[in-house]
């Protein structure tokens, strides 16, 4: 069954709103720095409680709220990889944690509808199981080993398919992309 989602209610749609805004300030920091860096300012997106957040009462499901809830979720996921990347980076020391909340997710099945989601927590999990016996048997960087590569080449894409992707919606007035 795996970790069950954040489930949203009218009475706590608010919540999904204050972390949109928290997500704004992340994305605008992501920006800001040309793509996903060590110490991108994510700590004040509450990602492990709101990844894969879901829309529960019938009523809340019109436009608005459902593309609140999307930003959320690519929101929480962009600052998962943020959280990965400052451990990869040995600047968080919460692998163990990580490692849990990414298999927790893996097992809900509402992952397998998630094709490029479930790539890149597969990709994450990875590189952080593969990071301890890496750093003992040589001296190098995360990226010399292939799970880092691979994780490091997602990292691009999460930051031109979540935040650029987002900017650019805005930009072209298709506010049904993001």
């Amino acid at each position: 069954m795996g970790r069950v989602p954040f489930k949203i209610v009218d009475e706590n749609f608010y919540e999904c709103r204050e972390v949109s805004k928290q997500i704004f300030w992340m994305y605008h920091d992501i920006a800001f720095n040309g793509g996903i860096v060590c110490d991108a300012d994510y700590e004040q997106v509450a990602y492990e409680k709101y990844i894969m957040c879901e829309i529960v009462e019938e009523r809340l499901k019109s436009c608005y709220e459902e593309k609140i809830v999307k930003l959320v979720n690519q929101g929480c996921f962009t600052a998962l990889c943020c959280h990965v990347l400052d451990i990869m980076e040995g600047s968080s020391r919460e692998d163990i944690m990580v490692i849990k909340l990414i298999d927790d997710i893996l097992e809900n099945e509402r992952i397998n509808d998630m094709g490029f989601e479930k790539d890149l927590l597969i990709v994450m999990h990875n590189a952080l199981i593969q990071k301890p016996s890496f750093n003992l048997e040589r001296n190098n960087d995360w990226t010399d080993f292939p799970e880092g590569i691979t994780f490091y080449e997602k990292l691009h894409e999460v930051y031109t398919h979540y935040v650029i992707g987002y900017y650019q919606s805005m930009l072209d007035g298709n506010t049904n992309v993001y």
